[in-house]
């Protein structure tokens, strides 16, 4: 064997080491599923705080209770904001809050890109 060989055979087991220790070291840092599955959902408690929450962006229907509102699968959340979502009004978004659902601080509007697992094109 000459010494050129005996070079790559040392790199390639001291990668491989590398490589298992590195996968055995991040076996503890992996999240569980069972802690992720409940992760950005909304719950109609009160007292839950919410990241983000998806649905279809309206005009309001009653300007008392705010000037937008997001229609989801569970309920109705009135939005007053002086920023300009007209753009994103009848559209499927993703809304960012600091809160719960019904007492909340409005922190961004975004157009959701993926619905029922598939990337939405229009």
């Amino acid at each position: 064997m000459n010494k050129k060989n005996r070079i790559y055979i040392i790199i390639t087991g001291v990668v491989a080491i590398t490589l298992i220790w590195l996968s055995q070291s991040n076996k503890n840092l992996r999240p569980e599923l069972e802690s992720l599955s409940g992760a950005n959902s909304i719950n109609n408690t009160v007292d839950k705080p919410v990241d983000t929450v998806e649905g279809t962006l309206w005009r309001s229907d009653d300007d008392a209770k705010g000037n937008l509102m997001l229609v989801t699968s569970d309920a109705i959340i009135y939005i007053r904001t002086s920023r300009d979502f007209n753009e994103l009004v009848s559209k499927n978004v993703v809304v960012s809050i600091d809160g719960t659902s019904d007492n909340f601080t409005l922190l961004n509007i975004e157009k959701n890109l993926a619905k029922d697992g598939f990337i939405q094109t229009n």
